[in-house]
């Protein structure tokens, strides 16, 4: 595939991740209100605050991983920002990971349909089929991308040197003969 096209994929699959996140903690501000919580309530609440949830964070750095990626997709030379979204979308799939595995230790303690509420609002039935997991499937999938597309365009510009370099060659060996 061309660079452009994983960098097109890139902000793609952001885009979709940031979108679910954010569908997420707007349906967990609503289940919080519809209780009675105040945004304000960070303790006494029947839900907790989706202000302190694993989501809300998840999709602040979905969001800034997206506009990083949509500013380096702008940009003619990328390779060092890849890099960097790249080291920031690695730590956003270990954070997941993290809040998954949480996940998974509650539902293991308790087993049974309607047990405790991790994370957002709802009864934990199955630790794959919750929120945190798509989120981690969505930062490994814009992790993996970010690195191809780093990769992409790290070939790019060794290209771009290199038939510089020849262009410049004959140029120079012109030079160097007329000399003589």
């Amino acid at each position: 595939m061309r660079p452009r096209t994983w960098m097109d994929m890139q902000v793609a699959v952001l885009a979709a991740g940031a979108l679910f996140a954010w569908s997420i903690v707007a349906t967990d501000l609503y289940r919080f209100t519809l209780t009675g919580g105040d945004l304000t309530q960070f303790r006494g609440t029947a839900l907790p605050n989706p202000l302190l949830t694993a989501c809300f964070y998840g999709a602040l750095v979905l969001t800034v991983a997206l506009r990083w990626a949509i500013r380096l997709q702008r940009r003619r030379d990328a390779v060092g920002g890849e890099y960097h979204l790249a080291w920031l979308l690695l730590a956003g799939t270990l954070f997941t990971l993290g809040s998954l595995a949480y996940q998974c230790s509650a539902w293991s303690g308790a087993h049974e349909p309607g047990g405790p509420a991790v994370c957002t609002g709802g009864a934990l039935l199955d630790p794959l089929q919750t929120p945190c997991f798509v989120g981690f499937l969505f930062y490994l999938a814009g992790l993996l991308v970010t690195l191809i597309a780093g990769h992409s365009a790290r070939r790019r510009r060794a290209t771009a040197a290199a038939d510089a370099a020849r262009a410049a060659e004959p140029a120079a060996l012109r030079a160097r003969n007329r000399v003589a």
